[in-house]
């Protein structure tokens, strides 16, 4: 299983965001596109709220057929996590 920060900054505003989040400069900082190009399971779950209130979250990605055990270490961590809509730690 690897776990990764799902991306390197907060989610952003609407009116900031685009169809292209990151130019290729800031290809390799995008984690989730890790199982884009591999096929492996992953998913993406929130992990906090930084300081200014937007979300981020955490990525994990598991080996190929490993869907059973994803979920399982995503429904764990939903129960350590225990996210709330008010920051559990500050990110700046």
């Amino acid at each position: 299983m690897l776990l990764a920060p799902a991306a390197p900054d907060t989610a952003p505003l609407i009116e900031e965001s685009s169809d292209v989040r990151f130019g290729k400069d800031r290809f390799e900082e995008e984690h989730m596109q890790l199982a884009n190009f591999s096929g492996y399971p992953s998913l993406t779950m929130p992990l906090s709220l930084a300081d200014n209130g937007l979300p981020f979250g955490i990525n994990l990605n598991a080996p190929a057929f490993q869907e059973q055990e994803l979920l399982d270490v995503a429904a764990a961590l939903e129960k350590i996590i225990d996210f709330k809509e008010e920051p559990a730690c500050r990110v700046k």
